[in-house]
């Protein structure tokens, strides 16, 4: 999820952000919607059906790599493939959520007198050796100037952080952005009375995004309401609720479904000590998040009615006591990790001072990125772009730092051309190493 350079990582809890401020020096400063905007990302992470279960797919891809390297009678020498997954059910939620995810490359504008001429719905059949999944259905929409663009997840979760930023800190540009704007020109193509009814938006966002196939439900919802057999004047994420229950689809149900395999996913994956405070923190975060749910309260729309600039702040730390907030990054490689971590401390930069105490859990979040290098390179990697590893920047950034005489990360020009043949040394610590070494990779290589 980017913004402009900015960017969330869903799944896996971290934000960049392209800045060289501290996270506290970013709260007040004219790179704070940045910053708003990618923490809403996180909130439809860890608050969604959509977003649980993707965090849940993610981490079940990293648990097949482990039990298909495990079960080679011997060592690895290529790149695995998803083709080499012999997993059925994680080839299945693949081909699915590839259907369902229509990301779009880049972002396209069009001028505020473009309008959408037609939302064209596509039937999509799953063929599967045992199985074929019918009627998955995706949507193209075409412009008056001749653009045309697939709706899905995307679309969606841009939509909720764009309308956010755009609102609360005043940032209005001449033209439409695609994907950020997409959501809203299908709106007032079905409900152009009801342009500036943002809040009502938000909620039918927030619902689409509590089941599996978010742009099915955008759709058909607005179609209901356009039709009459909805009301939105008031409190339409409850009414959506309380409509498509009846109609079999309990999205309360689906949440803790998703919330329950992800738990289940994480604990699967995040074996070693090294994942231990990582893993606490995000099960704390989980758990709060679905006390949350069980009130069956939109959140977004929420936080467009009750702040403004003036009282984001109060935002932020509302929602962190709560719900907690992800890993930093910034453009030196600084890593800020919240107090949350450790109760009553404050934001923390790691120095050569305070380093002691704050080492084992910055290891267990930096691992966390290691193992998200591994799945974008091993998993879904791609044979024509150079793998690399995500956590170059951040172990050039701490090289320098040592305690007791050792070096706390192992950064060489093998971190940047290599990292698969990084090894794990007693004198200084590499997180992709550990990761490599503890999913039995250590003979295999990436292809150049």
């Amino acid at each position: 999820m980017e913004n402009e350079t900015n960017y969330y990582l869903p799944a896996f809890f971290t934000i960049y952000m392209n800045s060289s401020k501290s996270l506290e020096n970013l709260f007040g400063s004219e790179e704070e919607h940045g910053l708003f905007h990618e923490y809403i990302h996180y909130l439809e992470d860890i608050l969604t059906t959509y977003g649980v279960t993707y965090a849940s797919q993610a981490f079940n891809n990293v648990k097949a790599l482990y039990h298909h390297v495990k079960n080679k009678e011997k060592e690895l020498d290529t790149v695995l493939t998803a083709d080499e997954d012999t997993d059925k059910v994680s080839d299945l939620n693949k081909r699915l959520f590839n259907l369902y995810l229509q990301y779009t490359p880049e972002t396209t504008e069009l001028s505020y007198s473009d309008s959408v001429v037609k939302i064209t719905p596509e039937t999509i059949q799953v063929e599967f050796p045992d199985k074929t999944l019918k009627d998955v259905t995706s949507y193209k929409v075409f412009f008056q100037s001749g653009i045309n663009i697939q709706f899905g997840e995307q679309a969606i979760m841009e939509s909720i952080s764009h309308i956010l930023e755009k609102s609360i800190y005043s940032i209005f540009t001449k033209d439409y952005l695609l994907p950020y704007d997409l959501a809203y020109l299908i709106w007032i193509y079905y409900l152009p009375e009801e342009s500036e009814n943002y809040s009502a938006l938000l909620d039918l966002e927030e619902f689409s995004l509590q089941f599996y196939n978010p742009a099915d439900i955008f759709i058909m919802s607005l179609e209901k309401v356009k039709n009459g057999e909805i009301d939105i004047s008031s409190g339409l994420y409850k009414r959506l609720l309380e409509i498509w229950h009846s109609k079999g689809k309990n999205a309360s149900e689906l949440y803790q479904d998703g919330l329950t395999q992800l738990k289940s996913d994480i604990n699967g994956v995040f074996v070693a000590d090294v994942y231990s405070v990582f893993k606490t923190w995000i099960l704390q975060v989980l758990k709060n998040a679905s006390k949350f749910r069980e009130e069956n309260d939109p959140i977004f729309s929420l936080i467009l009615k009750g702040y403004d600039k003036s009282s984001i702040y109060e935002f932020f730390q509302n929602s962190e006591e709560c719900l907690g907030m992800p890993m930093v990054i910034n453009a030196d490689g600084a890593i800020y990790i919240r107090g949350i971590l450790k109760d009553g401390l404050p934001d923390v930069k790691l120095t050569k001072d305070n380093i002691g105490p704050w080492i084992f859990a910055f290891y267990s979040f930096l691992s966390v990125l290691a193992v998200y290098s591994v799945y974008k390179n091993v998993i879904n990697g791609d044979k024509e772009e150079t793998p690399k590893c995500l956590l170059t920047e951040v172990c050039r950034h701490y090289n320098e730092y040592t305690k007791d005489g050792i070096s706390l990360f192992d950064f060489d020009d093998d971190c940047i051309d290599r990292p698969e043949t990084k090894r794990i040394k007693e004198t200084s610590f590499c997180p992709f190493a550990v990761v490599w070494q503890t999913f039995g990779l250590n003979n295999m290589y990436f292809f150049r």
